[in-house]
């Protein structure tokens, strides 16, 4: 009898270790999953233009020169941090009035420090998060061999971003 009751006993014990384990395993998935799917917070900043240069075709010199470019505040961009509809990029920038990015950081592109650096086909934008301060350099319009003024010309811009 004392076996019989030992081995019902066990038996029980099992069972119990069994439901226990099933248990803390779901447990663990819950937690497990809920970190994975844990959003980064998605940070806003509008970055405003104070200094630019570069160069310009003089049509009539006929020859590329050296131009200041006055833009003190009238270029505007809005970094997206985290930008949700961008799973992959660590940071989107798009001109300010406009829908869609001209430059996705990420995916490629390296965040150096507290700077992300984003690239496009003819440019590049430099964020840094503690400065609060911008770079942004345009390189069409020079190499396409077109000795005219279309507009089109190669600048470096920078400027300052506040947190929205």
């Amino acid at each position: 009898m004392s076996v019989m009751v030992s081995f019902h006993v066990r038996m029980r014990q099992g069972i119990m270790e069994k439901k226990m384990y099933k248990f803390l395993v779901i447990c663990l998935l819950l937690i497990c999953s809920g970190s994975v799917m844990a959003e980064k917070e998605e940070k806003q900043f509008l970055c405003i233009s104070k200094v630019a240069g570069g160069f310009s075709f003089n049509n009539e010199a006929k020859t590329w020169k050296g131009a200041g470019v006055d833009v003190n505040g009238t270029e505007k961009y809005l970094v997206k941090l985290n930008d949700k509809r961008y799973p992959k990029a660590t940071a989107t920038v798009t001109p300010y009035g406009e829908e869609n990015p001209a430059y996705r950081c990420g995916s490629g592109n390296k965040k150096l420090g507290s700077t992300h650096a984003c690239h496009a086909v003819y440019g590049q934008f430099f964020f840094n998060q503690k400065s609060l301060r911008y770079l942004l350099s345009s390189m069409g319009g020079y190499i396409d061999g077109k000795d005219e003024n279309t507009g089109y010309f190669p600048f470096i811009e920078g400027g300052t971003c506040s947190p929205l």
